[in-house]
């Protein structure tokens, strides 16, 4: 049902985020999206310049998802 969804995202012009507490699934929404050619930003837990990442993602038209993880969000547990 993601998928189904992302690609009618992708279709009407639209972005969006993705948000998994779980990193394990994030790897396997990341595989999918690049085995669909759909283009995403993933940055890591260890990403120095966050912001880059994020004005990346709203300001290139070709890289229509964001895969993040709460933890790296600064939202998730250790």
């Amino acid at each position: 049902m993601l998928f189904e969804t992302l690609e009618t995202l992708h279709a009407e012009g639209h972005k969006a985020l993705i948000f998994s507490q779980f990193v394990e699934t994030l790897k396997l929404v990341q595989i999918e999206l690049h085995a669909r050619k759909l283009r995403y930003n993933l940055p890591g837990w260890k990403t120095q310049d966050r912001q880059a990442q994020v004005d990346l993602f709203q300001t290139d038209v070709s890289i229509p998802f964001f895969l993040i993880s709460l933890k790296a969000g600064g939202w998730g547990s250790t």
